[in-house]
């Protein structure tokens, strides 16, 4: 990570205004991201090692879409040193996977990394690297890192979706709308819809 970019966070909770100097509430992408791997962090904690790692029928384990989603994290953060981003470039399998405390290591430090960012970071170009076909070549797309953040923001909930119902079935109590699209949560607090379903 370069000097310019690690030094302290622009992305706090609240941020000064840029005229007064008052501080105002801001909603920022990498609050965001943060708040979003803090639930994670909460739900982890309130379930069991085996049940961390156990199969609910069908679905994917905890763990499984806890490592891949974190793994989407951390290539976003390789990125700034670099300017490539490749997602597909992972290990599977890994102790994030199977082993509770080591998900929940990997969660602070990735929490205390994003901390470090300065808000420039959003404009930093990147060329990202993808297969979108199995026997298909590899192609490239020019990005940013602000663009690339929203993706790991919506893939991060897409996942904490999946494990809600992993969790529900192996009954873990659930914190309200764990999962849910901003936008759902929106529709849903509009005053003509009907309450927000629960898994409880």
């Amino acid at each position: 990570m370069t000097a310019s970019l690690a030094a302290k966070s622009d992305f706090d909770e609240r941020s000064q205004g840029p005229a007064t100097g008052v501080a105002v509430d801001t909603i920022t992408p990498v609050a965001a991201l943060r708040r979003l791997l803090r639930q994670l962090r909460d739900l982890i904690l309130s379930m069991s090692d085996e049940q961390y790692v156990r199969r609910p029928g069908r679905a994917s384990p905890v763990g499984a879409h806890v490592r891949h989603a974190l793994d989407h994290v951390a290539a976003l953060l390789r990125s700034q040193a670099s300017g490539e981003i490749d997602y597909d470039e992972r290990e599977r399998g890994t102790t994030v996977e199977t082993q509770r405390a080591v998900a929940l290591a990997q969660i602070q430090a990735l929490d205390e990394e994003l901390s470090r960012l300065r808000s420039e970071v959003v404009q930093l170009p990147l060329r990202m690297h993808a297969r979108l076909e199995a026997d298909g070549p590899r192609d490239a797309f020019d990005t940013t890192f602000g663009r690339e953040l929203a993706f790991v923001c919506s893939h991060t909930i897409h996942h904490n979706a999946l494990i809600a119902v992993a969790a529900w079935e192996l009954g873990i109590e659930l914190p309200q709308r764990f999962g849910y699209a901003p936008a759902t949560i929106r529709h849903l607090d509009r005053p003509a819809c009907a309450p927000s379903p629960s898994f409880r």
